[in-house]
């Protein structure tokens, strides 16, 4: 381990260098890597993910790794941030809802924040395209007893058209027992 912790200590000489951003980047995943894989330091190879994205905010490799060590480390504000990230860089519609979905999780299971996953089920809805799209597929189910509101309705307010709505109660898992 002491060989490690000198090429990490020869690594942090390099990364505090005034250095072109490419070459910045590439040993700050270096190190990162380093830290994570080698010395067990989950912090110290965030941060050096989190500078390499300071310095380039597309860095889809520094924000791959840091998903990966927050879903890990079980981080969940952290790994919110990541994805909003991720959805502002991405041009393509499917990420954008996958990503959202994966949003909307983390606010309703993860996080207790069922008004923000609510929130970002409605962008869901915004940002379709129409078709067979997110529309179809919302399931939600709420986190407490209680009385629920829907609202429905199209993206632009001339809009007109049917919508169905199913409701369903799920039966109870064997040897639940259910009182009326």
């Amino acid at each position: 381990e002491d060989r490690w912790t000198d090429f990490a200590a020869l690594y942090e000489e390099a990364v505090a260098k005034d250095l072109p951003s490419h070459l910045m980047q590439r040993l700050l995943a270096k190190l990162a890597t380093l830290y994570d894989t080698r010395l067990s330091d989950p912090q110290k190879a965030v941060h050096c993910y989190q500078r390499a994205v300071d310095i380039d905010p597309d860095n889809e490799e520094a924000l791959n790794a840091l998903e990966r060590l927050y879903q890990r480390d079980e981080k969940w504000s952290e790994l919110l941030e990541v994805y909003r990230r991720k959805v502002s860089l991405t041009s393509d519609p499917e990420l954008r809802e996958q990503l959202r979905f994966q949003i909307a999780y983390l606010q309703e299971e993860m996080l207790a924040q069922p008004g923000e996953a609510i929130a970002t089920y409605s962008e869901i809805l915004a940002d379709d395209d129409g078709g067979e799209g997110s529309a179809s597929r919302i399931a939600w189910t709420p986190p407490v007893d209680g009385t629920y509101y829907i609202e429905v309705s199209s993206y632009y307010d001339t809009d007109v058209g049917t919508y169905l709505l199913q409701a369903s109660i799920p039966e109870p898992a064997s040897g639940e027992l259910t009182v009326d």
